[in-house]
């Protein structure tokens, strides 16, 4: 792999992490600091859906761009849609995590995050001859597996019913909650601008391999 393809993928990360910034409205931050379990089970589903509406939302933005013409960076352009499995796989691991983290499940996902590099380098040497999409696939991979480890973790403890809850109980812990979108979403995005925005900038005004260097210095 060269330096390009590692800038390609950056940019492509850069992307992504914007987006799960707000892809579950930040109430898998709420979950972990709920009063009780079962408010924290409901802001469990809560993400999900919001998970769920952004990720269409996003395909649709996808479709448009596409379509448009909008966006025609090269290799970049042809990855957008590989953004929303993405976005669910990175965002799903995000809400399970925080669940793991309230009921202090540190040990069974603690593995979990010497997993992800194993995965992800695995995959990525397995298909080093696709170019770039080598180094996309082994990340996309990473991160489903991660997702689906700590979702099995998630629901061997807990039956899925327990999870399921009316529109109106969501509603009620939305509303009581709605503290933790409107105040850290703002903070996440500067968190994110910090690095990401910076890749973004290096790819308009130099070229991949220069963003490239930057990901692997970082």
């Amino acid at each position: 792999y060269t330096p390009e393809h590692f800038g390609y993928l950056a940019v492509f990360l850069s992307f992504t992490s914007f987006i799960t910034v707000f892809s579950a409205g930040k109430f898998d931050v709420a979950l972990v600091a709920s009063s009780n379990d079962e408010d924290a089970r409901k802001l469990f589903s809560l993400s999900f859906w919001v998970l769920s509406i952004t990720a269409a939302f996003a395909f649709i933005v996808i479709v448009i761009i596409k379509v448009m013409d909008l966006y025609t960076a090269p290799v970049i352009s042809d990855w957008l849609y590989y953004l929303v499995p993405s976005i669910i796989f990175l965002t799903g691991f995000q809400i399970c995590w925080m669940w793991n983290v309230r009921i202090k499940n540190f040990k069974n996902i603690a593995g979990v995050r010497v997993l992800e590099p194993i995965v992800n380098g695995t995959v990525a040497l397995a298909f080093a001859g696709f170019s770039a999409y080598g180094l996309l696939l082994g990340s996309l991979a990473a991160q489903f597996v991660s997702f689906v480890v700590v979702l099995v973790i998630v629901f061997n403890r807990q039956p899925l019913k327990q999870f399921s809850f009316p529109a109106p109980e969501l509603k009620r812990v939305f509303t009581l909650y709605n503290e933790f979108p409107k105040i850290n979403v703002a903070q996440g995005f500067l968190e994110i601008f910090q690095l990401s925005a910076f890749a973004l900038l290096l790819d308009y005004f130099f070229d991949a391999a220069v963003v490239g260097f930057f990901a692997m210095g970082m």
